[in-house]
């Protein structure tokens, strides 16, 4: 529970700034809290999980489709890893990849990453995907 409030924390600071562009600055945020959200959510289930309503986050009320994004969340073959996209609806917009794996030392790891490049259907490994580049690593 204490992990969760941590989660809830910085998701209230991250809402509530905003950038040169609020739409991409609320992609980035909504993905990096939907991490940490995976994160509070596996150390409390002992799984990730792809639905947006077990997360107990919609009080942010984070859609899986806005005008200029579009959030889908993945469960790898093993279960062990968790893949977010958020994938831009208009030419603009930057597509976003987040990866968070439970390791085997138990510890978990999140990895971020974009691109301009049309993100993967399905999110296949704990790697970035082919066209995108490493933003962040967290564990």
């Amino acid at each position: 529970m204490k992990y969760l409030f941590r989660v809830i924390g910085l998701g209230l600071l991250l809402w509530g700034c905003a950038g040169k562009n609020p739409e991409a600055e609320r992609a980035r945020d909504a993905i990096i809290l939907l991490c940490r959200s995976q994160e509070a959510f596996y150390v409390e289930q002992g799984r990730f999980t792809d639905r947006l309503d077990e997360l107990k986050i919609d009080w942010l009320n984070l859609k899986e489709t806005t005008p200029n994004y579009r959030y889908q969340l993945y469960l790898l073959n093993s279960k062990n890893t968790i893949g977010i996209v958020t994938i831009g609806t208009n030419s603009k917009a930057d597509n976003l990849v987040g990866i968070v794996t439970k390791l085997p030392n138990n510890e978990i790891n999140t990895i971020l990453c974009g691109g301009r490049t049309a993100p993967p259907e399905v999110v296949s490994s704990a790697n970035c995907p082919p066209g995108f580049t490493l933003i962040s690593v967290t564990n």
